[in-house]
């Protein structure tokens, strides 16, 4: 059995941005004129277990203590931005050549006070590791509320001798909903 913690500083930043705007409009908007921000401290907590040779089992809290952060006024109105705790359970089978991986949202998250949007998700995963050099992956996300579509997720990386890696990956579902990230690891 395997514990951890990680405590960290968080930093918000929100802001309310309401106004139609046209095409043109837009290059002119300024949308942190009124950016509030705030500085907090948060940590997660983690529990792993080895079932088998191959198999783990894991639970994982993050962001144990609940924070809030008005917005800025907009048209009269303010919001409020929290942060509350989120709750996984998961499960993964990994060998030298590949890692099955499955995870589920124990609660669901939302983002602001005032309005009903919540996400919750079931989560599958898949990555291929060639020769420890290269990774491929894929993934599937089921929303299990009515506010979010599911997606589906892709990665490549590339870890030569283990020292520096670059990751690439990018996610795409219905109604525009796309993303990508990189990273770039240097281990000492």
């Amino acid at each position: 059995m395997s514990f951890g913690a990680s405590p960290k500083v968080q930093q918000i930043y929100t802001t309310y941005f309401r106004e139609r705007l046209t095409e043109d409009d837009i290059d002119d908007a300024d949308f942190f004129d009124d950016l509030e921000s705030k500085t907090t401290f948060n940590i997660d907590l983690g529990a792993s277990w080895q079932v088998q040779e191959h198999w783990n089992l894991a639970i994982s809290a993050r962001n144990l203590i609940s924070h809030s952060l008005d917005t800025n006024m907009q048209l009269g109105e303010r919001a409020t931005f929290e942060v509350k705790p989120e709750y996984k359970i998961g499960t993964a089978y990994s060998t030298n050549w590949y890692t099955l991986a499955a995870d589920i949202d124990l609660n669901s998250r939302s983002y602001f006070k005032q309005q009903s949007y919540k996400t919750q998700y079931a989560r599958l995963g898949a990555e291929a590791d060639l020769w420890k050099w290269a990774q491929l992956r894929a993934g599937y996300m089921h929303s299990m509320t009515s506010y979010s579509e599911d997606v589906f997720t892709a990665g490549i990386g590339f870890r030569p001798y283990g020292v520096f890696g670059f990751d690439i990956s990018g996610q795409f579902g219905n109604d525009d909903n796309y993303g990508v990230s990189a990273q770039l690891t240097l281990v000492i």
